[in-house]
């Protein structure tokens, strides 16, 4: 492997461990899952989502359990806007997240993090029950589109597509 490579991964390994240090939760860390896998029904559709949480952590705080959800990113971080853009960009994976499990576990979400790697800092996700029952019907409008639309053909490339995982799809 490149000596650049090695060094890369050494620093993302260092700037995960500061960020660990820096982040408390006031109870006691019962498990902390890892690629955590989930299938759960959308609703009101036959449509499964499907996704694999980085880390799900579940505590005892008080007499309750929580849970924190931690995604990894390894996006690069120039300055102030680039983190805002990639926290905006990576909400609707958090809304995903956030539906499933409340639909897996009754335990409430402490907290979310996207752990910004290239620069040894964290992000935290807030959402609101209202945002996640909004993006949840945005991506079921998405999937119905979809089944409607199967022609890929006649869609319209999007502004976006530098940054879309879809982009093969489209050209």
């Amino acid at each position: 492997m490149d000596e650049k490579y090695k060094e890369k991964i050494r620093m993302m390994i260092e700037n995960f461990e500061k960020i660990e240090k820096s982040i408390r939760i006031n109870g006691e860390k019962i498990i902390s899952n890892r690629e955590f896998s989930f299938r759960v029904p959308l609703p009101n559709t036959e449509i499964i989502l499907m996704g694999i949480i980085d880390r799900l952590d579940i505590y005892r705080i008080g007499d309750t359990k929580k849970i924190v959800i931690i995604d990894y990113k390894t996006n690069k971080v120039n300055d102030k806007e680039d983190k805002e853009r990639i926290k905006n960009y990576y909400i609707p994976q958090f809304v995903a997240y956030s539906y499933a499990v409340k639909k897996i576990y009754d335990i409430e979400i402490e907290k979310m993090y996207l752990y910004l790697l290239d620069i040894g800092e964290y992000v935290e996700i807030n959402l609101k029950d209202e945002d996640i029952q909004r993006g949840i019907e945005d991506i079921v409008e998405v999937f119905k589109f979809m089944e409607l639309n199967k022609d890929f053909d006649k869609y319209d490339a999007c502004t976006n597509c530098n940054f879309c995982s879809y982009k093969l799809v489209c050209e």
